[in-house]
């Protein structure tokens, strides 16, 4: 979290693939940062956080599903292995951040997992059509092999992305952040900027 800005969800995603003898839960994480016997030895923690809260949001408070709603979406477990290796140009992550709820405005992140190379885009609103065509106008002088994403509502328009640009694209699972991890990590490593960028 300190020196990568990697989320507990990434986190307790990567350790089993990197150290497969060590496990963490994500919430067992959180319990760790919101404690009150850690705030009293003055260790901020939630500094690191993406969204830096100092109290935690009610656990349950939305619902999970655990099953993707976008129509004929297909699951990252179907993507090529070779993806994971970043030796190939061409396979890309993205992701919308959100600032204020009140704000109907968003970026569009999407980072290429190779290289890094990243392309943000200002949203007017989060609908799948803005995020539609911001995809397909930053995106078609690229190399395009694969786009992995989240189930977000803003890319129900998956199959139109995919033919436009020639690639296969591919969802996470339900609340899985980590499996999108570069665009995770690239986020969280520059959330402030990102957000000021917001602004204009």
């Amino acid at each position: 979290m300190r020196e990568d800005g990697w989320s507990p969800e990434t986190i307790a995603g990567r350790l089993p693939i990197d150290h497969p003898e060590l496990t963490i839960c994500h919430e067992t994480i959180y319990q760790y940062i919101y404690a009150k016997r850690i705030k009293s030895r003055g260790m901020d923690l939630e500094q690191y956080l993406t969204l830096k809260r100092k109290r935690r949001m009610r656990q349950n408070g939305r619902s999970v599903r655990r099953h993707s709603k976008i129509p004929e979406a297909v699951s990252i477990d179907l993507r090529p292995k070779a993806v994971q290796q970043r030796k190939q140009l061409g396979h890309w992550e993205t992701d919308n951040v959100i600032g204020k709820t009140t704000d109907k405005t968003a970026l569009s992140v999407t980072v290429e997992r190779k290289t890094r190379f990243t392309i943000i885009t200002k949203l007017q609103d989060r609908t799948a059509a803005t995020k539609t065509n911001a995809l397909l106008n930053r995106l078609q002088k690229h190399v395009t092999r694969t786009l992995t994403t989240d189930n977000g509502a803003e890319n129900t328009n998956h199959k139109t992305i995919a033919t436009s640009l020639g690639l296969s694209m591919y969802f996470c699972h339900p609340y899985h952040s980590w499996e999108k991890g570069t665009v995770e990590n690239t986020n969280g490593r520059n959330q402030e900027d990102i957000f000021q960028e917001c602004k204009y």
